[in-house]
């Protein structure tokens, strides 16, 4: 195997004594991306400052003459400078050591073009006591004024701001300068190795159905993984770094996401990765069941498995053998997984991820439907009863005995469930429609309607489209054959496998095989309804169950048991545009918002903490799902402050991180909502689609006076403004 050379890059910092967090949290960001970016292209950072270098003695050109040696500027990578409130002790030759080490690098950069200088001024508040102090500043500002005019200083507020701030910009300069590079060794052990491959330059998500040929077999010293896992739990985090180490010491490479900041490169990189990956490892532990990051990560490679024939997704349960989350079942939950209870089981864990290996390409047999529905029964159970869930689970319903608990004491109930529970107990046909942004509650809502409808007597059958695969709307009859099935399913009926060929085919199926077989009340539930936009048959699809509904007149007496519920986050006309076969405008329309203020006071007060509900309110609007986040970052393990969670709200690994990030993710499987988002932050009005497309995500609203569009709350407007 062979081996790779280091290129060290040498980073100088510049500062006056007053900034001395900011030039040690450069130490720590170094140590991150030589763990990352940095050692993917072969590169390792070395920071160098004059008071972990420097000796005690004499130079006839005072201290600054023993320094400039040391730490030799001209030389250098980069020359990162930091300034506050202080300029600095005069030298012979400049008014501070620091102008002195910023000049000498400006010279040797107008000379060389090297250094690259990087220099940064804390926007704190500050008020000088004394004429000393004020002296020291009005030199800093003196400075900043003067600025060269080839150069661009950035500006940033504290310590942990520059610390967010250095870390992007020098991964930026990683990335930029330094491209991954083409097929080469893999690194040593501890680092991650370099890119074997370049990635396609398609975007999965352009074109799901296109073709693409099966990678070749690859030998053993060019397999790749990708780790993915739930940041913030120290036994994935320790897993993650071991498994790194121990596959690279075995000669395969390995790529982690380790403090990557989130933005537009990130995303690239993150989608290249998953595409140049051959294994995608998934730790699996209760922490991780809660990820929003983690199902965004294992939805693509899914989706470039079906194209590319790899990843292959191997799970590994870390602590943790309940059930999966929802949506993480419908990927993971057929697959062989391997078990990890603590360190003693690295080695046999590395062992089982070397035997899993299969060749590159080779097919991934899909589960039928019925194993698929019986293995999701048991709905998962989080331990700490205060933790939210980006998504309702649907499974609760799912449960043999029958029983059902839905007695969260955090649950904010609204108008809308008690018009949803007096729907469902109303004798007569009815067809429900709850539409509304992505986390509003439509799925929650959903679940009490159906306990309503089953109190009320009736049978339910529960589809919910996310839980369909690619495969599962290629066509009509497939899509009609797959729903078939789902309900037959659902209600128990038993039965061969139908092959339904078209809308009447369907029509005469849910008849015969369903209608004539429940011969009572009967409510059929769809959820995630949107998954049908944009397909050739929506219009069709949208238009039968529009034919459902006026079947119950009384002309057809088997459908005046039927009733119908759909849950929605794409505008009615963009499913179909004709009023009188829309089923979406019968019937009964609940809209969810967010919480009124006084829904949001309620929800504040259930948790007894003193916050200030005003700022609270400012931040997230009343998003239902975040403002619950909120309450378990103060309220649960982390025991954060509510000081520090507001001033952390927007940043990547902050406490909304997580669901920042997957939401860019998300948003980014779409080229023209990203620049929809991006016309909404510069104050433009994108069209109207994309608008209802951004509306849909929960990502803007608009002014009810001009018609403003806006982000939905201070925190989208605070990430987007930096990611985008």
């Amino acid at each position: 195997m062979g081996t790779m050379t280091v290129k060290v890059l040498k980073i100088v910092v510049a500062s006056p004594g007053d900034v001395q967090n900011e030039r040690d949290k450069l130490e720590a960001i170094a140590t991150e991306l030589n763990r990352g970016s940095a050692a993917d292209r072969g590169l390792r950072l070395e920071v160098v400052r004059w008071e972990t270098r420097a000796y005690p003695g004499f130079d006839p050109a005072g201290p600054q003459g023993l320094i400039d040696p040391i730490i030799n500027i001209p030389e250098c990578d980069l020359l990162i400078g930091i300034f506050w409130k202080r300029f600095g002790t005069p030298t012979k030759n400049a008014k501070s050591g620091t102008e002195h080490e910023f000049r000498t690098a400006y010279k040797a950069w107008k000379e060389t073009g090297r250094p690259q200088i990087m220099v940064y001024f804390n926007q704190k508040s500050y008020n000088p006591t004394s004429k000393q102090e004020t002296d020291q500043w009005g030199q800093v500002l003196q400075f900043q004024q003067e600025f060269p005019e080839e150069g661009l200083w950035w500006a940033y507020e504290g310590a942990d701001a520059f610390e967010a701030l250095v870390r992007n910009h020098l991964t930026q300069y990683i990335r930029q300068r330094y491209p991954l590079a083409a097929p080469a060794p893999v690194g040593a052990a501890g680092g991650l190795g370099p890119v074997a491959e370049s990635p396609p330059a398609e975007d999965d998500r352009q074109d799901p159905e296109a073709d693409d040929p099966a990678p070749p077999e690859v030998e053993a010293e060019g397999v790749k993984f990708f780790i993915s896992y739930a940041h913030g739990d120290p036994d994935e985090e320790y897993l993650a770094v071991s498994l790194t180490r121990r596959l690279g010491e075995s000669g395969y490479q390995t790529f982690v996401d380790e403090k990557i900041k989130a933005g537009t490169d990130w995303l690239e990189e993150i989608k290249a990765r998953i595409r140049w990956c051959d294994y995608l490892v998934v730790l699996l532990s209760e922490n991780s069941m809660d990820s929003e990051m983690v199902l965004e990560e294992v939805r693509m490679a899914h989706q470039i498995q079906r194209r590319q024939g790899r990843p292959h997704l191997i799970p590994v349960r870390v602590r943790y053998q309940g059930p999966l989350e929802y949506e993480l079942h419908n990927y993971l939950g057929h697959l062989q997984y391997v078990v990890w209870d603590g360190a003693d089981d690295t080695e046999g864990l590395l062992d089982n991820l070397l035997n899993a290996m299969q060749p590159v390409g080779s097919a991934v047999e899909e589960p039928a439907f019925a194993e698929r529905l019986e293995a999701d029964r048991q709905p998962r159970v989080a331990r700490d009863p205060i933790r939210p869930r980006a998504s309702a689970d649907a499974r609760v319903l799912f449960v043999p005995d029958g029983s059902v608990r839905l007695d969260d004491p955090y649950y904010i109930r609204r108008c809308v469930d008690e018009q949803a529970e007096a729907r469902a107990a109303h004798p007569f046909s009815e067809t429900l429609v709850i539409k509304g942004p992505q986390q509003m509650g439509k799925s929650s809502l959903l679940i009490r309607y159906r306990v309503a409808c089953r109190e009320a007597g009736k049978k339910e059958a529960f589809v919910d489209f996310s839980r369909f695969s690619e495969d599962d709307f290629k066509t009509y009859p497939t899509f009609l054959s797959r729903l078939g099935m789902a309900l037959q399913q659902r209600l128990r009926l038993g039965g061969d496998k139908p092959v339904i060929d078209s809308q009447w085919d369907m029509v005469t199926f849910v008849e015969e095989k369903i209608l004539d077989a429940v011969n009572g009340p009967l409510v059929i539930a769809f959820d995630e309804v949107d998954r049908v936009y944009k397909k050739p048959y929506q219009t069709d699809f949208f238009t039968m169950l529009r034919n459902w509904h006026n079947n119950r007149t009384g002309l057809e007496p088997r459908w005046e048991m039927l009733d119908l519920a759909l849950v929605i986050s794409t505008e009615p006309y963009l499913l179909i545009d004709s009023k009188d076969r829309s089923p979406f405008n019968v019937g009964l329309v609940l809209e969810m918002q967010p919480f009124t203020y006084r829904e949001h006071q309620t929800l504040c007060r259930r948790y007894h903490l003193d916050i200030d509900e005003d700022e609270l309110w400012k931040l997230l609007k009343g998003h239902p799902y975040l403002t619950r986040l909120a309450f378990y970052r103060m309220a649960g393990p982390e025991k954060m402050s509510f000081d520090r969670l507001l001033d952390k709200a927007d940043e990547e690994r902050g406490p909304f991180g997580d669901h920042l990030r997957a939401l860019l993710a998300k948003l980014d499987s779409d080229p023209k909502l990203i620049e929809a988002m991006r016309q909404v932050r510069y104050g433009e009005k994108p069209a109207p689609d994309l608008y209802h497309g951004l509306y849909g995500a929960g990502l803007v609203g608009k002014e009810e006076k001009d018609g403003r569009v806006n982000p939905a709350n201070l925190l989208y407007d605070r990430f987007f403004k930096r990611a985008l």
